[in-house]
């Protein structure tokens, strides 16, 4: 039986693999109306930063509520 791995092990893996991570898409409410991005604020997004801190990775994910925090 595999042993299913947590967010931060997932990152550091993907990482260390060149697999573009921060284009995945893990947000509750990224609708076409945000460009499809993870928001930022929601649980999942919340989830997502901690992991990748967790994990040691520069979290170069583009966040809809960055964007709309620079257009203002």
């Amino acid at each position: 039986e595999e042993t299913p791995i947590d967010k931060p092990t997932e990152i550091a893996w993907a990482k260390e693999h060149s697999l573009p991570v921060e284009h995945t898409v893990s947000c509750n409410v990224a609708v076409p109306e945000t460009n499809n991005l993870n928001c930022g604020d929601c649980s999942s997004c919340t989830r997502r930063k901690e992991a990748f801190a967790k994990a040691g990775v520069q979290d170069a994910t583009p966040y809809y509520s960055d964007e709309v925090r620079h257009d203002t």
